[in-house]
């Protein structure tokens, strides 16, 4: 897998963050949290963006 710099969030969107999120119960990284490099899906990368502008 590669990953790329896309930009700098306004804020950090935390673990416990995402947690609470129900968009992200099926999610590998909230179900299996020992993950460390995965594919984001559009929708819930849309949703952290959301997240980090608050």
């Amino acid at each position: 897998m590669s990953c790329k710099y896309k930009k700098t969030l306004k804020r950090p969107v935390t673990l416990d963050e995402m947690k609470k999120e129900k968009k992200f119960k099926d999610w590998e990284l909230i179900r299996i949290s020992r993950l460390s490099l995965m594919p984001v899906p559009k929708q819930i990368w849309d949703v952290i963006l959301k997240i980090s502008q608050n």
